[in-house]
């Protein structure tokens, strides 16, 4: 059986023209969300901006501003490309891709599921990290503890509060160490909103890649393809839309890229965050 998906993207640009949010819905014909599809972002063959539909099919980007770009959607390892797409400030744009698909391939992967691409990156580029700091404001745990420690029960993470219940949900979360943001989005109901970086442990001529995760996120600051600092701002703790009691899962992975997982399992693969950072600290403050 075949059917035919019509991807309707449809992008409202909100934000004055130096930092327009570009955000839309995909929708098949039954109006039913699509999830999980890649919307990437083109200006004169380079990609500026690439961002996932969540689980209700929307998604946000933000461009430099209004001009003509091509658009490609990505889903279950089909594309299709709208080129010399006019997006104009405060003027709505509808999009009609067609997808032919069998229908066993309607159940398309989750994001938990599916891992990243890292030849979409020159990591060449990338700067070597002069440390890792702990995921908060002053880059020391003072004032937070570990609530789920790396390992208990196939933990592939640490769960950090710094209060009981919800009383911290709210606190700022900052990036542990120099590296290039390569997801920042809804990655389904168990992980909440997700944010994915990657550092460069090893020196300018000799790149080794480490990653760090941030989940259950209630808001994200950056967005994917930012390259950051040590000690910026990333978001704020959150409870994964009130799964959980407020709480940072963090993750620091010597297999970068790997599908999500469901944050237990085999720990290859997977640092624990505490020792990790305990002996790799920056040499200078």
């Amino acid at each position: 059986m075949r059917i035919f998906f019509f991807l309707c993207c449809f992008f409202y640009i909100t934000a004055p023209l130096t930092a327009q949010s570009i955000y839309g819905r995909l929708e098949d014909m039954e109006k039913r969300p699509i999830e999980n599809a890649w919307i990437s972002i083109f200006a004169r063959q380079k990609m500026i901006e690439r961002v996932r539909s969540d689980e209700t099919g929307f998604f946000r980007f933000i461009i430099a501003k209004s001009g003509v770009y091509d658009v490609l959607v990505q889903l279950g390892g089909e594309s299709r490309m709208v080129q010399n797409v006019n997006i104009i400030a405060e003027r709505p744009l509808e999009l009609n891709v067609d997808f032919v698909r069998e229908f066993p391939s309607l159940q398309t992967p989750t994001i938990a599921d599916v891992g990243l691409d890292l030849n979409l990156y020159n990591w060449w580029d990338l700067p070597a990290t002069d440390g890792f700091d702990f995921p908060f404001e002053s880059g020391e745990a003072m004032g937070f503890y570990v609530a789920r420690n790396f390992g208990t029960d196939e933990h592939l993470g640490e769960d950090w509060n710094a209060g009981k219940g919800d009383d911290d949900l709210g606190t700022p979360i900052y990036n542990v160490a120099d590296g290039l943001v390569v997801f920042a989005g809804f990655a389904g109901v168990g992980w909440g909103n997700v944010i994915r970086i990657i550092h460069n442990t090893g020196t300018a001529t000799q790149v080794e890649l480490t990653e760090s995760v941030y989940a259950h996120l209630q808001t994200m600051d950056i967005h994917e393809g930012d390259l950051l600092v040590r000690g910026q701002r990333i978001g704020t703790m959150g409870n994964a839309n009130g799964k959980y009691k407020a709480h940072l899962h963090f993750e620091l992975r010597n297999r970068p890229a790997m599908p999500l997982g469901g944050g237990y399992g085999t720990t290859e693969g997977f640092l624990v965050p505490t020792e990790y950072i305990a002996t790799h600290r920056p040499t200078f403050k």
